[in-house]
C-alpha cells in the first residue's frame, strides 16, 4: 500500500492487494492525512484499486466498511442454502469525516 497527499486537501491511497495488513495500513494512512491536513482542510480521499488482483475477503470487507455506513458489501452463495454468507456495512468511520 502506498499513500501520498494530492495537493493540499486530498489523500491518495493505493491498495495493490488485500493482505493481512491492508485495513491497518488504510487506517494508518487516513490518520496520517488527518494530522497533516487538520480541521476542515482534508476534503476527501482517492482510493486507487487499479490492477488489484484481490486477496483476503475479510480485508476487502473491512476496507469497504470504512467508507460505507449501511447496506450489503458482498455476499457469497453456495449450492446449499447454509453456505450463503452476507457481509453488511456497520456504522463505523475511521476517516474522521462526518
Amino acid at each position: 500500500m502506498r499513500s501520498r497527499k494530492e495537493g493540499d486537501d486530498i489523500g491518495y491511497i493505493r491498495i495493490t492487494q488485500f493482505n493481512e495488513q491492508t485495513y491497518d495500513g488504510l487506517k494508518a494512512a487516513m490518520q496520517k492525512f488527518q494530522q497533516e491536513m487538520p480541521g476542515d482542510k482534508l476534503k476527501g480521499y482517492i482510493l486507487d484499486l487499479r490492477n488489484n488482483p484481490g486477496g483476503l475477503l475479510d480485508q476487502s470487507v473491512a476496507v469497504s466498511n470504512a467508507f460505507l455506513k449501511r447496506g450489503e458489501i458482498v455476499s457469497t452463495r453456495g449450492q446449499i442454502a447454509d453456505e450463503t454468507q452476507r457481509y453488511n456495512a456497520r456504522p463505523i468511520d475511521i476517516s474522521g469525516q462526518p
